[in-house]
């Protein structure tokens, strides 16, 4: 129980004790009379229903205790009512309404799509604000079309997710890895080198966020047949002495092993690079087997084989808008 509730039921009780005190009868020898006078004063205040059925509440608690400790036989509040507390439909924003309110965020910003992501998952999941901060990149199933949402008492739910809140997520994972290099680049030579094919949408995405000057090029880079690494890594397509004293970021779509951008790294610093960093949309810690660190993931996954956005099984998939889970055949 959380200390405003219990504040607000000891704030509950101490209406009724004074109350006794005043009419010099002590809590042990209270009877259902007294209690529906009590509850009459409280309507005689001003008190809304609703808050007379909760100091209600509180009181039979109070004397249910008082029972099961043994300070009383009979419970005198066990036939107290409750006031009717009249049932109404909440008001709501309507679809146009909602719209306008997401609409109206400034994109440009650096909050500009973390604020519209906010709005989208509270209006497409129906979350309270506090369920939405305690959500965790554990916890989203966006392959899947569900989140997993923790509400009071600790109780656990899964809710369904939209396809445009789904999207407004992924541009806030490319979006915050922006705003990261932003800060780390925004005074240097920046080169983005994409590895070919899977990363092409996620960096057409990622480098239309960068307003300053940067140079890209693109690197083809293969390590798969079908569903398996091959372990063996062909590298082609950039030209010779472009990167020699830059610094460079390397997008790329997923990071499985590690072994194809171990051998990238290496080939490119062979160039003499100034600085070499790594950025993937997708990483799998599991699978994970080299010992270089990647200053920016997008999201970490389990060890399953994914296609769409880019990401593809024996080149199909590509075109997909959505990321999606493939099952073994």
């Amino acid at each position: 129980m959380s200390d405003n509730t219990v504040s607000a039921y000891l704030a509950d009780i101490s209406k009724l004790f004074q109350f006794l005190k005043d009419e010099q009868i002590h809590p042990f020898d209270v009877t259902l009379d007294k209690l529906e006078t009590f509850s009459a004063n409280l309507r005689d205040l001003g008190i809304q229903p609703r808050s007379q059925a909760r100091i209600l509440s509180g009181i039979r608690s109070f004397y249910h205790y008082l029972i099961l400790e043994d300070y009383l036989q009979a419970d005198p509040s066990e036939l107290l009512e409750s006031p009717q507390i009249g049932l109404h439909l909440p008001e709501i924003l309507t679809l146009e309404e909602i719209d306008t309110l997401i609409e109206s965020i400034d994109l440009s910003t650096n909050e500009g799509q973390r604020n519209r992501t906010i709005l989208e998952t509270l209006y497409s999941c129906g979350l309270r604000v506090s369920e939405l901060c305690n959500l965790k990149l554990s916890d989203l199933y966006l392959e899947e079309g569900f989140i997993k949402v923790e509400g009071k008492g600790r109780k656990q739910r899964l809710i369904p997710i939209s396809p445009r809140a789904i999207r407004e997520l992924q541009l806030y994972f490319l979006d915050r890895n922006q705003i990261s290099i932003k800060k780390d680049y925004e005074d240097k030579n920046l080169v983005f080198v994409i590895v070919l094919n899977g990363a092409f949408i996620f960096a057409s995405d990622l480098l239309r966020q960068f307003s300053f000057p940067c140079e890209t090029y693109f690197i083809k880079v293969s390590s798969y047949q079908g569903m398996q690494s091959t372990n063996q890594v062909q590298i082609s397509g950039l030209p010779s002495k472009v990167l020699e004293g830059k610094d460079v970021v390397i997008i790329e779509d997923i990071v499985d092993s590690g072994l194809t951008m171990q051998k990238l790294l290496e080939y490119l610093q062979q160039e003499k690079v100034a600085s070499l960093e790594v950025c993937t949309l997708f990483f799998k810690p599991e699978n994970f087997k080299e010992n270089y660190n990647i200053k920016y993931i997008g999201k970490a996954i389990e060890n399953d084989f994914i296609v769409g956005y880019g990401l593809d099984f024996n080149d199909k998939g590509r075109n997909l808008a959505d990321v999606y889970q493939r099952k073994n055949q």
